[in-house]
């Protein structure tokens, strides 16, 4: 969305391809949607192997103890007759419980594929901001899936 690739691709994945397409020509950013396909992968094959990996997020020690989920009950009210329908339970993390996160980024120096590091950590820096700015899975209206992430200016680099 942030790019504005979404609905000028008729639902199709994003690919390197499409860039040569001439509605993909007013895209506001050229070289971050190139740099987007380098991260998350091409289906082309243009920008190589993905470079992120996302870990599974684990609690913290702070949320030890803590409850980790909650049932939460809603239904429909028919105005008309005053009646409650469509009674459902969602099940969700209460607020306050910590995770720890997990991305790594594949840094490739070879001739066909130089990646730009800063780059890398820039778009999924912007993707968490993003990601504060809406919610995470679905009912986001509600006021669920609102998530908080820390750390998003550490970054360790290993060597291989």
């Amino acid at each position: 969305w942030h790019l504005g690739l979404v609905g000028i691709s008729n639902g199709d994945p994003f690919s390197g391809e499409m860039l040569k397409d001439p509605k993909f020509q007013s895209l506001k950013d050229k070289e971050a949607a190139k740099t987007l396909l380098k991260v998350f992968g091409d289906k082309s094959g243009e920008s190589g192997i993905t470079r992120a990996s996302f870990g599974d997020c684990k609690l913290t020690e702070d949320s030890e103890g803590l409850e980790t989920s909650e049932a939460k009950y809603e239904n429909m009210i028919d105005r008309k007759k005053g009646t409650a329908k469509n009674p459902r339970q969602t099940e969700r993390v209460p607020a306050g419980v910590k995770f720890t996160y997990d991305i790594r980024i594949k840094v490739l120096d070879d001739e066909e594929h130089k990646d730009n590091k800063e780059d890398f950590i820039d778009l999924i820096k912007k993707g968490l901001i993003l990601i504060e700015n809406d919610y995470l899975g679905g009912n986001g209206s509600r006021g669920y899936g609102r998530v908080q992430f820390s750390n998003k200016d550490v970054w360790e680099e290993i060597q291989i």
